[in-house]
Parts: C-alpha cells; structure tokens; sequence
C-alpha cells in the first residue's frame, strides 16, 4: 500500500521466479507488480531484456522507498543493469507511470502486507 492506493504483487519467491520476473509478458494491469525480497548479501540487479512493457523499479528498505527507477525500458541487446549500492530489502517491479503517478520519491512509506496463499 502507497498512501491509500493498493498495488497486488506477485512474490518472487525462488530463483528462478526472481530470474523471470515480469519477462515475456505482453502486459500488466496498473494496479499489479512483482515484489523481490532480499538480503544484504544478494543485491538483485534488474534490465528491460525480455520485457514487453516499460516497469518502475522501486527500491525498499524497511517499509521506506531508498531508490528508484522510473520507466526502465524493454531491451535487447546491450542492456542496462539497474540496482541500488545501498542497503535494500525489497523491490516492487510495476508498470511504467506508476512512480509518477502516486509520487513516489525517496523516503516514501510503503507498507508490504502478505495477504495471499502459500
């Protein structure tokens, strides 16, 4: 949740599925996204190869925006990589435009609540 709006996120909850990510999809809906979890120790680096649609990455440490990405796009070759150098435990994947349109910025409160089945 940003503020009073809800984004659904799909858990990347292996390596693979951390891997694929949002890849080969033709599309999100606005209200959807990927949430990334990780640690200190494994920094997660993100592109636009294999995407069929621009995506905002935003960088999340303790329930606060440390990071962002607006409107990474889709690539083939010669990609660019996108992760933060600074400390992050999460990163939400959504749909191009979403950063902008709810203001996020550094220090922006996310509150992440698993609400889904196992």
């Amino acid at each position: 949740t940003i503020g009073d709006k809800a984004i659904k996120l799909e858990v990347a909850k292996n390596a693979i599925a951390q891997q694929t990510g949002l890849t080969h999809r033709p599309d999100i809906p606005s209200d959807r996204g990927m949430l990334y979890q990780t640690t200190t120790q494994q920094p997660l680096t993100f592109s636009g190869k294999g995407m069929e649609f621009a995506t905002d990455l935003i960088f999340i440490n303790k329930n606060r925006v440390v990071g962002l990405y607006a409107n990474v796009t889709p690539c083939t070759d010669k990609c660019t990589n996108y992760s933060l150098p600074q400390k992050y435990d999460a990163v939400m994947e959504v749909k191009a435009g979403i950063v902008e349109k709810l203001g996020i910025k550094n220090d922006t409160e996310i509150e992440l609540t698993y609400a889904g089945r196992n």
